[in-house]
């Protein structure tokens, strides 16, 4: 449903099947089929205080190489 102020509005057993309690950021993008909702998703803590960082992406590819060859090991 989309109310008077153009928002649009999921119904409740939607909101619960999406596990949406709070609001949350969110892309919406409309097409000739439908709408597609796409939910921000939440960072783990690490992964938060990494992007705090603001580490060069050098430094971001070194970090991925280490943790994939950490979860061959």
């Amino acid at each position: 449903m989309i109310d008077e102020s153009g928002r649009l509005v999921l119904p409740e057993p939607v909101r619960k099947g999406l596990d949406l309690r709070e609001p949350r950021d969110a892309e919406v993008t409309v097409t000739d089929t439908g709408i597609v909702i796409t939910l921000e998703r939440d960072a783990t803590p690490i992964t938060k205080a990494i992007g705090a960082m603001d580490l060069p992406v050098a430094e971001w590819e070194e970090m991925e190489r280490e943790i994939e060859m950490g979860r061959q090991s």
